[in-house]
């Protein structure tokens, strides 16, 4: 049996991508000519072909293509836009969050944003400035991990012979969409949780002008913004922020939403499940002053990953796993103002 060029198998590996994402239901513009007439069947085959000695059965093609690591690769990517696309849309609440890399898995120390806030010196010609030494290990919040989790979804050989994966695909779409509520769990708790920073004072204090014990009205969200203007940075100066986004428990999301928009102010309401009812948050923009921060892996474009695994021949099954590693904290005190009663 003549064995393919390197460039063959390059364009035969191209048309089983595009063959793959049909099957997922999710087809190319422009699929590629080898692919438009393959079924999915044939492409593994075809996979198959490619590993074959010279004197193999080229009935054996279809299991040595189902079982190969090229194969689940490629079932992997496939897979792997689309999900990480559900993750996107469903993970509403990373609109008013910063995004904080790190570089592993073991606790590691925050370090402490309101040191950020050191005041400009009045400069003369040919004048020196100052430098100002930013520190790694400036305590922060207590020390914050990411943590893994994950879900491992099975390819039976029938559903590869049936050339339709749709349903693998809504299974891992289904799984980036609860990773993004728990997320969002985690992200809620956080919030309502009272933590210690790391100068050993809490989280929310009236000394801070970060708190405002009243129910959610035009007179309580006036006087929120009014905080956030006011509010002392590390240098004491107001930090004259801005309200950009209202995050309301479920009960408020509503009312919120009538508050704001009577009232003509340019804020985003999001609504946070987790939250106990009648709790909600002003924050500024995170771009401008990020106050909570989601962990990520440094590198990494979202906390969600879809990965091949090895053929599990036992139950004649592909396994495909998808993992989130998430983690969220808070970075500072100014930006942020919790209300409810």
């Amino acid at each position: 049996m003549p064995h393919p060029t390197p460039k063959q198998i390059r364009e035969q590996q191209a048309a089983v991508a595009d063959v793959i994402a049909a099957a997922y239901g999710e087809p190319p513009a422009a699929m590629h000519p080898l692919a438009q007439a393959m079924s999915l069947r044939a492409a593994v085959d075809l996979m198959g072909r490619q590993l074959l000695s010279e004197h193999d059965n080229t009935q054996r093609a279809f299991a040595r293509g189902l079982a190969s690591s090229d194969f689940a690769a490629l079932l992997a990517q496939g897979a792997a836009p689309a999900t990480l696309a559900t993750f996107a849309q469903a993970a509403e609440h990373r609109v008013f969050c910063d995004i904080v890399g790190v570089t592993s898995y073991r606790p590691e120390p925050i370090r402490a944003l309101e040191d950020d806030t050191i005041l400009l010196e009045p400069l003369q010609e040919f004048q020196r400035m100052r430098a100002s030494v930013i520190l790694p290990g400036t305590p922060g919040p207590a020390d914050v991990a990411l943590r893994t989790y994950g879900r491992v979804v099975g390819v039976s050989r029938q559903l590869v012979v049936n050339g339709d994966l749709a349903h693998v695909l809504r299974s891992l779409k289904n799984v980036a969409a609860t990773s993004a509520r728990q997320e969002a769990a985690m992200l809620a708790n956080t919030m309502e949780t009272g933590i210690t920073m790391g100068d050993g004072q809490f989280m929310f204090d009236a000394q801070f002008k970060n708190v405002h014990a009243a129910a959610l009205d035009a007179a309580a969200l006036g006087k929120a913004i009014e905080l956030l203007r006011t509010q002392p940075t590390a240098s004491g100066q107001p930090a004259g922020l801005s309200a950009r986004h209202l995050i309301v428990a479920p009960d408020l999301e509503f009312p919120a939403r009538r508050l704001v928009h009577e009232s003509g102010v340019r804020i985003e309401v999001q609504a946070l499940a987790g939250l106990p009812a009648g709790r909600w948050f002003l924050l500024a923009a995170p771009d401008v002053c990020p106050v909570i921060g989601l962990l990520q892996l440094e590198g990494s474009r979202s906390p969600i990953r879809v990965e091949q695994l090895n053929y599990i021949f036992e139950s004649d099954v592909l396994p495909i796993r998808i993992t989130a590693d998430l983690g969220c904290t808070w970075l500072r005190r100014t930006g942020v103002v919790k209300g409810g009663v």
